[in-house]
């Protein structure tokens, strides 16, 4: 038996050797990693990988699906794409409420309560952006298929004069989401905007109370800045 599995996407590198070896820890399954081969041009690489392939079950490991050919499956891994900036911001938060009890608490508990706003705004224009990226996609893959059939019968599309068809049925396919992200350009620059603002309405807030407790003697100007 023989056959090819490509696994392509985000993972790091050590993640995606860990799940081909481990999808081939019962059978005699040969795993490639495309990055370990000592080729640098494009053809060299689809050259050895195809080599490896002859009469043997495989398991590539790439990063650019071009350099796969005459595979059966094709997986691909986009987990953990948004970890780092998940990380990041956690890290970010945790450390300026630790710097702003430590330097002065009552503001920094007054700011406290507009964070789960900022971090609701901030999900809410995320997941927007996502379902219209998700719709879009929808939407325009029928035209992304005229385009594809046009290009690959481009001798038969001019042998038979359908230029002006093509282009307008691909016009047509276009038509309906260029309508929808009108009605909906408003309602998306609304939330962008919101979600934008309110962090700079925190430094306003900040600033403003800070200026009242630097008034009190309660804390120190260099402390507000903190």
């Amino acid at each position: 038996m023989s056959g090819s599995t490509a696994l392509g996407g985000c993972l790091p590198h050590l993640g995606t050797i860990s799940i081909a070896r481990g999808a081939a820890r019962s059978v005699t399954i040969d795993d490639i990693d495309v990055c370990d081969l000592n080729v640098h041009s494009l053809r060299d690489q689809i050259g050895v990988v195809s080599q490896a392939q002859t009469g043997r079950t495989t398991i590539i490991v790439a990063h650019r699906l071009s350099t796969i050919r005459n595979v059966d499956q094709i997986y691909v891994f986009k987990v953990f794409t948004r970890l780092p900036s998940v990380i990041s911001s956690a890290v970010t938060i945790v450390g300026a409420l630790i710097v702003g009890f430590v330097f002065g608490w009552q503001l920094a508990l007054i700011l406290t309560i507009l964070i789960p706003l900022i971090i609701g705004s901030g999900y809410f224009e995320m997941r927007m952006q996502f379902g219209k990226k998700m719709r879009d996609t929808e939407l325009l893959e029928e035209a992304g298929k005229i385009a594809s059939q046009a290009v690959e019968n481009i001798r038969t599309v001019h042998a038979l004069n359908r230029q002006e068809q093509f282009h307008f049925m691909y016009c047509e396919y276009l038509r309906e989401p260029h309508k929808e992200n009108l009605c909906q350009a408003h309602t998306y620059g609304g939330v962008f905007a919101f979600s934008q603002s309110l962090l700079f309405f925190m430094y306003a807030v900040a600033f403003w109370i800070g200026a009242i407790f630097v008034d009190n003697r309660s804390m120190q100007p260099i402390d507000v800045y903190r």
